[in-house]
């Protein structure tokens, strides 16, 4: 794996890994995730940070690992107040080191269960009143 190198300015930078799926584009932000459970039920939330994001397919990088064929749903907090969802199954989890894996997905369309709405509802930051 290389190492950080330093340009002509002095600038210290480490090369991008490559996508873990065909297509993939950088994609930085830090998410909620939850497992759902046979009943389609979110279970206890982790944080993560996504790593590639595809037409069909999001990479995030967890502490903790899943198994293949699960599903996941995840709250992406962007600029907005209010985090986007979205839903992926599981197909691949490897160990990437630093205590991390490397977890690739293919989204799936968002469940509409009134659970998932307030499972995502309860990861957006609460505003104080002005």
């Amino acid at each position: 794996m290389p190492g950080p190198t330093s340009n002509s300015a002095g600038a210290s930078w480490r090369a991008e890994a490559p996508p873990p799926f065909e297509n993939g584009r950088p994609f930085r932000a830090d998410a909620d995730v939850s497992e759902l459970d046979d009943k389609g039920r979110p279970g206890p939330a982790w944080t993560v940070t996504t790593t590639h994001l595809g037409r069909a397919n999001l990479s995030i990088s967890s502490r903790r690992l899943v198994y293949e064929g699960r599903v996941l749903v995840l709250a992406v907090h962007l600029l907005d107040a209010t985090p986007t969802l979205l839903c992926g199954r599981v197909k691949s989890c490897a160990y990437s080191g630093d205590s991390s894996h490397l977890i690739v997905m293919d989204l799936l369309p968002a469940p509409a269960e009134e659970t998932i709405t307030r499972w995502l509802m309860g990861r957006a930051p609460q505003r104080k009143p002005a």
